[in-house]
């Protein structure tokens, strides 16, 4: 290495002139035991700034230990001190191993102390989410442990897998600590990325377990400078988040009808690599003290969670809820699964009252198939129980497929005979070849309580024992090469005699025979197109009884101007015949529709509708649609139909929107349902607010002549007042009602870090207050939502 040095520093001297301009590159192939260990593979590069771009290897290693090197400044090896360091210069050193990348601008390696040192603008950053900057850091090669004075971990968002919406941020005095566990002291936890941030935690000591925890000591919970709450010991998972609620100890303050003042939180217990729990606790002014437990566990086998929560009332008594789920993988492809809810209320004076769900299941798969048996009992608090047996098959190769369902159910009521009914269904399938497929299938209900139970008199079921179907399609389709299908089986089906009257059942065997023609297109001229296709099915029953029908279905589509055109349909379908089974009952009809679509261009669209039922002698109502957006920003619907046999107009249904900037766009039709979605989302997922002044809005509105008045008005605005302040409002009126149906407002104060929520629900008599970090979203909508808790239907009804 001493004679390697000498060269370089020789080449250094006859190309001093260049040293500023090169930049140093190597690639290197070594086994490292330990991330920061990758950071002395310059030592044996002896690069300088004066060499030009050049691959240094060694005997091949896996790819894996891929390391690469790469220099703005000069490397340089001190014989008497043993020691390798980059010059003073501009620029950095970055080495990239595997899932990291180290960048600083000093460094230096101590072959005598084994201690490799970098310090100024020092940043780590790996794959996974987590970015590291420090001023100074040490690694101690023999004894794989580090020391950091002075930095700040950044964790991604992506780190967490789902629960975390902003990146987390933890700022240290010193940190040591080995690939395993981390030492930290005065450590500061937020989501807040200022210098003094708006809250954190702030810890004396901590302990970091990469992947798993973070543990904080002697913590204080911060806002701004003041300190509002001491815990002795505070644990954040570093995990995938097992459940998406709110941080743990962030109140939920708030005013309701049926609670009246409450005030709720969590707080965290324990959170370890395989298991976590907090502490709910829930005082409400008229429901009084609530406490309870929520459990998650999860291993390499099995995962799951428990959920007990107990709510004494000074009013109503006490509310008991307990809920368990579990997930077992007993052996490799064999599933256990359970899942146990259960409630029971007790009243002062009264007795106990107690309702459950439970289900479990055991199921095996394989590669072509799988095997399930389940059992479900459901238990209504005295007023009755269901018991289900449940189990199912499949297999499957290339050309077959076998499925088998068995179900057996038992129901007991009060004052009535149990119930009891066994439900089988078997069918093969096959592939003969590329045109013919067979199936066969067996099912039947047995009725096992011998009609004991009343409710069999009015039980429907149909019974194939068997039935086989034979499929047959061409390889080349067309109006003339029509599909085939021939089925023969024995049907049984029961007959209603009367109220009261025992059940009779039906029993003849079934031919099928069926035709079809796929829905084929001819093109008559340039505009002018022709399509349709046919159907023709015969029946013959075991009773000499027989049935067919016939459909055709034709539509002449005229395309006129940029993007418009009309439509003439013919539907026709007649039955002719005699049939024993309400299942192969049909309907004759023979209707004549006409369509009219006219958009000369996007800003602009109309159609109408109507039709003639040829069968019963009557027009179809008149159907009129009219969309006109004159910009991005603004758009009007309005429909409407009229009745061309009686003459009036039907309901005028009409939805405005606006938006500024016209950039945002326009939401879909459905109001709030549609804007922020059916199923809850955390606030973060949400449509992001409108710029400062911005908004959108939607009116939608139903006026009926007839009646001359509007019987619904929904209104939806969502506006930016400043650029820290956002309001929605969601208004409702009812014309039935003759009052307001819905009032709901949320003001939102925006806090860089964290939201401050004001709501007000007028439908639930109630007003919330909600502390919001936006690196922690919640699941709780509270807006939009009906006095149940249900999202609100705002829809107009009926849409022509």
């Amino acid at each position: 290495m001493a004679a390697m040095a000498g060269k370089v520093e020789g080449k250094e001297r006859r190309r001093s002139g260049e040293r500023e301009k090169r930049r140093n590159f190597a690639v290197l192939k070594l086994r490292c035991t330990h991330p920061f260990a990758l950071m002395a593979a310059f030592l044996v590069l002896s690069v300088s700034s004066s060499f030009p771009q050049q691959n240094l290897t060694v005997p091949p290693a896996p790819s894996d230990n891929l390391l690469q090197v790469e220099s703005d400044l000069p490397i340089r090896y001190f014989p008497q001190e043993r020691e390798w360091r980059t010059l003073d210069g501009t620029g950095t050193i970055k080495i990239r191993f595997r899932e990291l990348t180290i960048f600083a601008r000093k460094a230096r390696y101590s072959e005598r102390e084994q201690i490799l040192e970098a310090q100024e603008g020092l940043r780590a950053i790996w794959q996974d989410g987590v970015e590291f900057e420090g001023g100074t850091a040490r690694y101690f090669v023999n004894e794989r442990r580090w020391i950091v004075e002075g930095g700040k971990a950044t964790f991604d968002p992506s780190y967490f897998g789902e629960g975390v919406a902003a990146p987390l941020y933890l700022t240290l005095q010193t940190m040591r600590g080995t690939d395993e566990r981390l030492m930290a002291e005065r450590g500061t936890f937020s989501s807040c990325d200022r210098p003094h941030p708006h809250y954190s935690l702030r810890a004396q000591s901590a302990e970091a377990l990469p992947g798993d925890r973070l543990i904080l000591r002697r913590v204080g919970i911060y806002i701004g400078e003041t300190k509002l709450l001491g815990i002795g010991r505070f644990t954040i998972s570093l995990k995938p988040r097992l459940r998406q609620n709110r941080l743990p100890i962030t109140p939920d303050v708030g005013s309701e009808r049926y609670s009246g003042f409450f005030l709720r939180t969590s707080v965290s217990l324990f959170d370890t690599r395989t298991q976590s729990a907090d502490l709910v606790l829930d005082w409400s002014e008229r429901r009084g003290i609530g406490y309870g437990i929520e459990h998650d566990y999860s291993t390499r086998r099995f995962q799951g969670g428990t959920n007990f929560f107990i709510q004494r009332s000074p009013f109503a008594g006490t509310e008991q809820t307990f809920s368990w789920r579990h997930q077992h993988q007993l052996l490799p492809g064999l599933l256990f699964t359970a899942f146990w809810d259960e409630r029971r209320n007790t009243p002062f004076g009264g007795r106990s009252y107690t309702s459950s769900s439970k289900q479990f299941s055991l199921r095996q798969s394989w590669r072509r198939g799988s095997t399930e048996l389940a059992l479900r009992m459901l238990s209504y608090g005295g007023f009755g129980d269901d018991r289900t047996w449940t189990l199912t098959h499949s297999f499957s190769t290339g050309k077959q497929w076998l499925n088998l369902f068995l179900t057996m159910r038992e129901t007991a009521r009060p004052g009535q005979p149990t119930d009891k009914e066994l439900n089988e269904r078997i069918e093969i399938r096959r592939r003969i070849s590329d045109e013919w497929d067979m199936a066969l299938r067996f099912e039947q209900r047995v009725d096992l309580d011998k009609d004991k139970y009343t409710g069999d008199n009015f039980y429907y079921a149909l019974d194939r024992t068997p039935e086989m179907l034979f499929s047959f399609r061409p390889r080349s389709s067309g109006f003339f090469r029509p599909n085939i299908a021939i089925g023969l089986a024995r049907w049984s089906e029961p007959q209603f005699v009367g109220i009261g009257q025992p059940v009779q059942s039906f029993t003849t065997e079934r031919l099928h025979f069926r035709l079809d023609t796929p829905y084929r297109t001819l093109k008559l001229t340039g505009n002018l197109s022709y399509s349709h296709n046919a159907v023709f099915e015969q029946f013959l029953y075991g009773n000499d009884t027989a049935q067919y029908f016939y459909s055709y279905r034709s539509t002449l589509t005229w395309r006129f101007g940029r993007n418009s055109q009309m439509d003439l349909s013919y539907w026709l379908q007649k039955r002719r015949g005699y049939t024993p089974f309400r299942s192969d009952t049909l309907t004759s009809y023979e209707n004549l529709d006409w369509r009219l679509q006219i958009s000369p261009s996007p800003k602009f669209f109309l159609s109408a509708t109507t039709g003639l039922d040829l069968e019963r002698d009557f027009f179809r109502d008149l159907l009129l649609n009219l969309r006109w957006q004159p910009s991005q920003g603004m758009a009007l619907d309005l429909s409407t139909g009229y009745s061309l046999e009686r003459g009036k107009w039907q309901d005028i249904l009409g939805r405005f929107l606006l938006s500024r900037p016209s950039g945002l766009g326009l939401p879909a039709y459905g109001t709030f349902v549609s804007y922020y979605g059916l199923q809850p989302t955390p606030f973060a997922e949400e449509r992001p607010a409108p710029p400062p002044g911005g908004f959108r809005s939607e009116l939608t509105f139903r006026y009926s002549p007839t009646q001359g008045q509007w019987t619904r008005v929904r209104f939806f605005l969502d506006w930016s007042i400043t650029r820290t302040v956002r309001l929605e409002t969601l208004l409702g009126y009812s014309g039935v009602l003759r009052k307001m149906d819905i009032t709901q407002f949320r003001l939102t104060k925006d806090l860089h870090c964290y939201q401050i929520w004001a709501i007000y629900n007028r439908e639930r008599r109630e007003f919330r207050i909600f502390f919001v970090i936006k690196a922690f979203p919640l699941l709780q909508q509270f807006f939009g939502t009906s006095d149940q808790g249900a999202f609100l239907d705002t829809s107009l009804g009926q849409v022509y």
